[in-house]
């Protein structure tokens, strides 16, 4: 820490916002006191060196906003989150025990305050149950006290094998490595978070694996935190701190402070005991009985599943889900957000570049440069490449620096719209349907035997109350996706810019890590973004946000002329928007636009530069976006130079932009009109029956997902969802993209060849992303928890799948090229300092910046496919 000294006492500790002292004062005297010296010790200059250096994160005092109030507030939303959420909970409970206070509350921190409360004291009960099992030297002593790690908790285990019963024997020795408080908190946190996300009800196992891998999380930083050097090997420090040699410190450091990962078998007894215990403490008052009634149910649902390639069998299935009184409780407006991971909302500084597959984005909390979803193989491919993938992460570093800001007039127009319950663009309506009632005349109390008419209106009835109950459900689950969304929202419109941290896939395509609110999201969510930094739109600025509008009217395949034209022409109704957005006569506007809620955003910008004295002067925030025609046709036909595929795609010059969803769907029409003279009624018949239905949105996203690998039985499943009969149009792309057809035939054709050696299909990207497909048979495997049985599979071990391997290659592979393309024009882009965010094959920047970036997207693609794309691939798989 001694090349610092200068930097280190020219700026301020952070962690004095830690943890605020007005909620240590509610915290109960036994854990009061380790607060209390915790916060002093953070104080002392010595104690930030130490955590820093223990942490492995030197580079913060490099940060850009080191010392500043965001970068505090960071740090401790990503180290104190626990110890915060604890004190608050604490406050709130105090708070609801006086008289009047309680009342100042809203409900829902009432109602949170409460089942933490509870939750808390079961905890406790629990822990002590452990403690008195465990051996004498072991009682009770949490391991971030003890000065022992990982090695503790897999002694404990193999000591009180005799001594507990089923279950105590793996997650007994867990549940006491941390304090019962925190524990709390992160299984409220962690099943809330779950049954939001899926309000249907989300998987047991997937729900206990989540709380069991917070758990893991929280105990390793606890370790960071409170640790000191005991646990490497002293000679060895010693040494490379005499050599100065940081990086081989701090690697030595993270070695030995994070061995033995938890397996899943113990993550998931560690979230199934605490699950246990909110399922049976945890209760919300039934607004119907008034009745305490629990808050979550546990139960089964029967859903399809194929296990090692076989055919697809019923199976049960474990859920968690939220009570019909957690549901009304919602309904009437009380946000459980409050008790989300913060964590996983966006950065309000700027994210730590990526150096290594696991030193990147966040502060101090653990990412990862690729969302393995638990591959093995994928994750040590990303240690053993990463000196080859310095392209990699230099663009996804500028995509994540990229500063955000939320449209604040959006965002007023979004939440009075979502308070007077107006179910507009992606607002779901706050009001179930009402459930089909048997009409008297069909009951039956006497059990006596009913007409066939009768019968068959009671099974019709029971449809429709089936249908209802879905819509329903379906309704609630768009609900608790929409106060989410404005939570976030609502939170980060405290700052005058975020950050969203990007990973990738296995393919390569990057993505945002927070989940809620992001340029990936909904309509809605693109609506409320902004870019924070501001520019002035200058002449051809105005000219791409009239574009943009008619854009998202989807008036896209006119010239651009044309399309400011069309812009022009509707002017009076944008002013209109503008004034008045959820006026009957503004909605009718834009509400008919594709993208409505973006449609409306750029009304608000547009008018209000056009009403600023000098237009060309005004700073916009709004992103402009360019988006590729049908993109992953144009790059199956630049990787197989087919100059008539490329025509319909605009690889190549025109007057106005092609249409390739148009060129096929003419294409079906024609063949449906050959298919209706056809002398076999089982041709003629389907075709008569289509016979001038068809049209550009019907056959539009079978042609997108052909050159994906859709299969027929797909094809005809996204056609049937709109004609409610079968007509394959799969055939007439092939007709038209002669050369993609082809591609695709080969590509599945090396697969095959791979998987014949028994190996996955893997190829290296452009930038040096190293990809391997992860499709493996399927061996479950069962876990007996306090709750119930759960199955997980083990994959890395088990032999390729050769099915899903040849027919998921194509796509892949394209998928790979694509976010190829997006990265390499990210780094340049950006590179220049130009604003710059990207969906895939969407590309935003600045209105003023358009035609930069349209020569640059362009010029990157050229030099994508200057190189020997399928060549290298061919040699590649060669030397399989």
């Amino acid at each position: 820490h001694k090349y610092n000294e200068p930097l280190r006492k020219a700026r301020p500790n952070p962690y004095s916002a830690a943890l605020p002292r007005a909620m240590q004062a509610y915290l109960p005297e036994s854990r009061k006191i380790d607060y209390e010296k915790r916060a002093a010790a953070e104080h002392s200059e010595e104690a930030l060196v130490r955590e820093i250096d223990m942490a492995g994160l030197h580079t913060l005092w490099q940060h850009a906003d080191w010392g500043s109030a965001a970068f505090a507030k960071q740090w401790s939303l990503e180290t104190r989150a626990v110890d915060i959420c604890v004190a608050r909970y604490y406050e709130n409970a105090h708070m609801s025990g006086k008289r009047g206070a309680g009342a100042d509350l809203p409900v829902a921190q009432r109602t949170m305050a409460a089942w933490f409360r509870d939750v808390a004291s079961a905890i406790l009960v629990e822990q002590a149950h452990v403690s008195r099992a465990l051996p004498k030297r072991n009682k009770f002593v949490p391991a971030h006290a003890s000065g022992e790690g990982g090695e503790l908790l897999a002694d404990l285990i193999e000591e009180t094998k005799s001594t507990l019963k089923c279950g105590h024997t793996i997650y007994g020795p867990v549940l006491v490595a941390l304090e019962a408080e925190k524990l709390a908190v992160i299984v409220l946190h962690e099943i809330t978070s779950c049954v939001l996300m899926h309000p249907n009800g989300a998987s047991f196992a997937r729900a206990a694996l989540a709380v069991g891998t917070a758990v893991e999380a929280e105990f390793n930083m606890q370790r960071v935190q409170q640790q000191g050097l005991n646990e490497v090997p002293m000679k060895m420090i010693k040494k490379l701190v005499k050599e100065r040699d940081v990086k081989k410190i701090n690697k030595v450091v993270k070695r030995n402070m994070f061995t033995n990962d938890w397996k899943d078998e113990v993550r998931v007894q560690v979230g199934a005991a605490l699950i246990q215990v909110v399922l049976e403490t945890v209760r919300i008052q039934c607004t119907v009985t008034h009745a305490l009634v629990p808050a979550f149910e546990h139960g089964l649902r029967v859903q399809k599943a194929r296990w090692g390639g076989l055919a697809e069998v019923p199976i049960s299935v474990g859920v968690i889900s939220m009570s019909e009184a957690l549901k009304s409780f919602i309904s009437m407006g009380h946000s459980l957000m409050c008790m989300t991971d913060p964590k996983l909302m966006p950065m309000i500084v700027q994210p730590l570049d990526w150096r290594d597959a696991d030193q990147g984005c966040y502060l101090t909390s653990k990412a990862f440069i690729m969302r393995v979803h638990g591959s093995l193989e994928q994750a040590d491919l990303c240690y053993d490449h990463r000196e080859d993938m310095g392209g990699v992460y230099d663009a996804l570093n500028l995509i994540s620096k990229t500063p955000w800001k939320i449209n604040t007039k959006m965002l007023a127009v979004i939440q009075h719209a979502w308070k007077e319950d107006l179910v507009i663009g992606d607002i779901p309506k706050q009001i179930d349907d009402v459930l089909p009632v048997l009409p008297e005349a069909l009951e039956d109390p006497d059990g006596l035997v009913m007409s066939d008419a009768n019968a068959q209106i009671r099974y019709e009835l029971a449809r429709q109350v089936k249908k209802v109950k879905q819509h329903n459900n379906n309704l609630h689950s768009l609900r608790c996706d929409m106060i989410n969304k404005l939570h976030v929202a609502s939170e980060m419109a405290r700052y005058e810019k975020f950050y969203l941290p990007h990973n990738l896939d296995f393919r390569g395509r990057a993505y945002p890590i927070p989940p809620h609110l992001n340029q990936m999201g909904s309509d809605l969510c693109r609506g409320l973004l902004s870019f924070a930094e501001g520019k002035k739109l200058g002449k051809r600025g105005v000219f791409w946000v009239k574009v943009h509008l008619a854009n998202l009217f989807g008036i896209n395949k006119k010239s651009y002329e044309d399309r400011a034209k069309w812009t022009e022409d509707n002017i009076e109704k944008v002013h209109l928007c503008a004034r008045y957005p959820l006026g009957e006569a503004a909605r009718g506007f834009w509400l008919d636009a594709d993208e409505p809620w973006q449609a409306l955003a750029c009304c608000l910008e547009l008018s209000e530069a056009l009403r600023s004295k000098n237009p060309e002067e005004f700073v916009s925030h709004m992103p402009v976006h360019q988006d590729g025609s049908c993109n992953g046709l144009q790059h199956y036909a630049a990787m197989g130079l087919d100059e008539t595929g490329g025509s319909q795609v605009n690889l190549v010059p025109g007057e106005k932009p092609s249409d390739p969803y148009t060129t096929v769907c003419n294409r079906v029409i024609q063949q449906v009109e050959e298919d209706c003279e056809n002398a076999d009624e089982n041709v003629s018949g389907p075709a008569r029956m289509v016979r001038g239905k068809v049209d550009r949105k019907i056959v539009k996203q079978t042609v997108m997902t052909t050159v994906y690998g859709v299969t027929l039985i797909g094809a005809k499943d996204q056609i049937r969802n709109r004609l409610h009969e079968t007509y394959d149009d799969a055939k007439s792309v092939g007709d038209i993209f002669v050369g993609a057809r082809s591609i695709m035939d080969w590509l599945k054709q090396c697969a095959v060849a791979v998987c014949a050696s028994g190996r996955s299909v893997g190829w290296t990207t452009p930038l040096g992303l190293r990809v391997v497909q992860p499709y493996k048979d399927e061996k479950p495997f069962q876990v007996q928890t306090v709750v119930q049985t759960v199955s997980l599979v083990r994959r890395d071990d088990m032999k390729v799948n050769a099915r899903k391997q040849s027919t998921a290659f194509p796509p892949n592979f394209v998928h790979s090229l694509d976010s190829t393309h997006l990265l390499m024009t990210a780094r340049e882009f950006a590179g220049r300092g130009r604003t710059f965010a990207g969906v895939h094959d969407s590309f935003w920047t600045h209105a003023s910046d358009v035609d930069e970036l349209a020569v640059v997207l362009r010029e990157q693609f050229v030099a994508l496919y200057e190189q020997p794309v399928l060549e290298r691939l061919k040699e590649e798989l060669e030397l399989v």
